[in-house]
């Protein structure tokens, strides 16, 4: 039987908050590098007619993207994002103690006359994080994380709360992992506004290729600042593939193939694929996402140091 791991087996904000929050081998010409020590360059990804390319350093950190850009300490801890559109500047600023990250303030679009800012604080407790934010010093918001360990590289369980009372969730995400800890299987739940009670809404499966993640270095920094970073090329059709490509992009070993979304109450199926060209080392160098249609949703090219 396959083993897996789950919230199940381990016990135990707001949607803008989810947007602030992945090889050595011997060779007889040491001065030519070999593919297998591929690393992670740029993305160019085409969508809309529009071109967006994020470019990333030689150690994984995002160093520049399209209308966005990031700012590094000393000990390349991330400080400041700033993205930039047409009428406004949206800095989000990066607080640590002793290289953990305790706050971060963003700005967002208020009104067409300007922005508003968001404070958000950050709370450990062993391997359990809460992001609670506060905007205008009133609490708007909350997330719960809970991991497998201390590490917060896999993610088991995920509670939202958009009420006044924090300790009472309005959603919750639960994530189960095959042996060789890929994403394969989340559970979304939601409150019942009738009963008060949460009920399963959403089963998502997902498969994968044999290949190798592109994002392998992104793992060798900050857990909670990059575990659910969004970039750009990120904003596909459906809110939940937003949401779930940081957790896969940090733990997953591999490419995801396909992901199926189950209505639980409705029993519709939902489906999309995703395409793969790769190099002779394994790695993607294109990625194509269609729906259960067939239609092409984008286009993602990866090209490596």
């Amino acid at each position: 039987m396959t083993k897996k791991y789950s919230s199940k087996k381990y016990g135990v904000l707001l949607v803008s908050m989810l947007s602030m929050f992945i090889f050595s081998c011997n060779s007889d010409d040491e001065s030519t590098p070999l593919l297998a020590d591929l690393i992670l360059n740029e993305i160019h990804v085409e969508s809309g007619g529009e071109t967006i390319i994020t470019e990333f350093a030689e150690d994984g950190r995002p160093i520049s993207a399209s209308n966005r850009s990031f700012s590094y300490d000393n000990n390349n801890q991330l400080i400041e994002e700033v993205k930039e559109n047409d009428w406004f500047t949206l800095p989000t600023n990066y607080s640590y103690n002793n290289d953990v990250l305790v706050s971060y303030d963003y700005s967002v679009i208020a009104s067409s006359d300007g922005v508003s800012q968001v404070h958000v604080e950050v709370a450990y407790n062993d391997n359990i994080v809460t992001l609670t934010a506060f905007h205008e010093n009133e609490f708007s918001g909350s997330l719960t994380y809970t991991f497998m360990s201390p590490d917060y590289k896999y993610l088991i369980k995920k509670e939202t709360n958009l009420v006044s009372e924090p300790s009472t969730p309005d959603k919750i995400y639960e994530y189960e992992y095959d042996i060789d800890f890929n994403l394969i299987s989340v559970d979304e739940s939601e409150i019942n506004p009738n009963t008060g009670t949460i009920e399963l809404i959403y089963n998502y499966i997902f498969e994968y290729d044999d290949k190798k993640n592109p994002f392998e270095l992104f793992s060798n920094h900050n857990a909670i600042v990059f575990g659910f970073f969004r970039f750009s090329f990120d904003n596909e059709l459906f809110s939940f593939e937003t949401a779930i490509n940081p957790i896969v992009r940090r733990s997953g070993n591999h490419n995801i193939t396909k992901v199926s979304r189950v209505d639980v109450n409705g029993g519709n199926t939902s489906v999309w694929d995703y395409d793969y060209v790769y190099n002779s080392s394994d790695f993607p160098t294109k990625k194509k996402r269609t729906n259960d249609d067939g239609l092409v949703i984008f286009e993602i090219d990866f090209s490596y140091y």
